[in-house]
């Protein structure tokens, strides 16, 4: 709209939840506006960065719903494409920690299908996704395996890290307990195991961020967006880790 600036429009599209926006109307706004409040150069860098990958996943039309009952400030949901902000003035960061699980789920789902269907039907830069999450799965079965022998699962939460891949991802980026635990675990078996994961991985938090950043870049250097997701990634949302749990079962 012409008569309103990008943060009004930015909440515009957060509130109104008759006709809900989309993810790539937000990431167009937050890669080229600055005067959004709690827009920083980091979470420019993420939009742009995310603005090019959500189209080689379909993402463009997740939607982005205003829903003041959530119990964080933002989440996603993997059954309904869904990001949901519980005020429109959520701050962009934690919009785009919300768009980083729905980049990496749906990159894995993608990497799920083509065990089945095959790659014919993808696109060349679809298919480049695939050893990418390769990479991620190894870490995913390493980290398991360390867990249970050193018997690290200590609750509940820490087991549905380990109910499959894509949960996995999720919860390495929302359980700082889950976090530590990964930094205590070696991880340099790895590089021979790995396409993407370079020879500076020591311990599994490193190569689970390494592995999480390269399914959101391709893989390609960027030493800005590197700063960003580790500002990104050290956002732990605003709900006890019980309450999360029983969300993510229902």
């Amino acid at each position: 709209r012409d008569d309103e600036s990008s943060g009004q429009a930015y909440e515009r599209i957060l509130s109104d939840q008759e006709n809900p926006g989309n993810l790539a109307q937000v990431l167009d706004l937050l890669s080229q506006h600055e005067d959004i409040k709690g827009q920083t150069p980091y979470t420019r860098v993420l939009a742009q960065t995310y603005q090019r990958r959500i189209v080689d996943l379909g993402l463009e039309q997740t939607e982005i719903i205003h829903d003041p009952n959530l119990k964080s400030l933002a989440n996603y949901t993997y059954s309904d494409d869904t990001i949901r902000v519980l005020n429109p003035r959520t701050e962009p960061e934690y919009v785009l920690h919300e768009a980083g699980h729905a980049i990496t789920g749906s990159a894995i789902q993608l990497w799920e299908a083509a065990q089945i269907k095959g790659t014919e039907h993808l696109s060349a830069n679809q298919k480049k996704v695939l050893p990418l999450v390769n990479d991620l799965n190894e870490v995913f079965k390493l980290a398991e395996k360390k867990f249970r022998e050193k018997e690290l699962t200590l609750d509940t939460i820490d087991d549905y890290g380990f109910t499959n891949l894509r949960e996995f991802a999720t919860e390495v980026l929302v359980n700082e307990t889950f976090q530590k635990n990964l930094k205590a675990l070696d991880a340099t078996e790895l590089v021979n195991r790995t396409s993407s994961l370079p020879r500076t991985v020591r311990n599994l938090w490193q190569a689970t961020k390494v592995a999480l950043r390269n399914i959101i870049t391709g893989g390609v250097p960027n030493s800005l967006f590197e700063r960003a997701f580790e500002h990104a990634t050290a956002l732990v949302e605003g709900v006890d880790p019980a309450s999360r749990f029983e969300l993510r079962k229902s």
